[in-house]
């Protein structure tokens, strides 16, 4: 197991050490952090506009809450982008992102990387592209800091309800498929250099 580690560690260490990798892995994390932003309701645009005693932009990170377990929850962040867009993300929230995000930008390095092996050395191995089926359960979250944003939209106050509670499991379902999914992927790329005897250099 310490040596599947560490060798994982090795090619994405390698792989993020080129911009043909690295570039379009950052892309690919930011335009996914951002819908699920959207989807989960950490922004979302309200027809009811914030009171005019409430300056905008507005920004405030709350550390203490009264009467609520502060565990999960703080830091709070809140911040008012105009009258109608509210940007709200609380700690479970901000974990849920940055993983599920940075697992996000690894898995497409590393696939990108697999996809050149297989076409200069013909090879043909399974793509791995199923890796990406991890990120589903996440789009299930309902964390107490949001408004329902897409999910609301899309299934419905009844569903919606269902899922309050449950936000925690989901990005933990997520985060373990797709740390299952660099694992097999760098095996994959492992068995692909065995198979033509190619050795790769890891650059610190």
């Amino acid at each position: 197991m310490n040596e599947l580690i560490r060798s994982t560690i090795d090619i994405v260490k390698y792989v993020f050490a080129r911009d043909i990798y690295r570039i379009p892995a950052i892309i690919a994390a930011i335009v996914f952090a951002i819908f699920y932003m959207f989807f989960t309701g950490i922004i979302i645009t309200s027809e009811i506009p914030i009171p005019p005693e409430i300056p905008v932009p507005y920004f405030r990170v709350y550390t203490t809450l009264v009467g609520v377990e502060s565990i999960g929850v703080v830091p709070w962040i809140i911040a008012y982008l105009d009258r109608h867009t509210v940007f709200s993300m609380n700690f479970s929230a901000m974990l849920s992102t940055v993983f599920i995000s940075t697992l996000i930008a690894i898995n497409v390095a590393l696939l990108l990387y697999r996809r050149y092996l297989m076409k200069n050395y013909s090879c043909s191995c399974n793509s791995g592209a199923p890796a990406f089926a991890g990120v589903i359960p996440a789009f299930f979250c309902v964390f107490a800091c949001c408004g329902g944003g897409l999910i609301l939209a899309i299934f419905g106050p009844l569903f919606f309800l269902s899922l309050q509670g449950l936000g925690g499991y989901f990005s933990a379902i997520s985060i373990l498929a797709l740390l299952a999914g660099v694992f097999v992927t760098v095996r994959g790329i492992k068995s692909i250099h065995l198979q033509h005897k190619q050795r790769y250099k890891i650059v610190d």
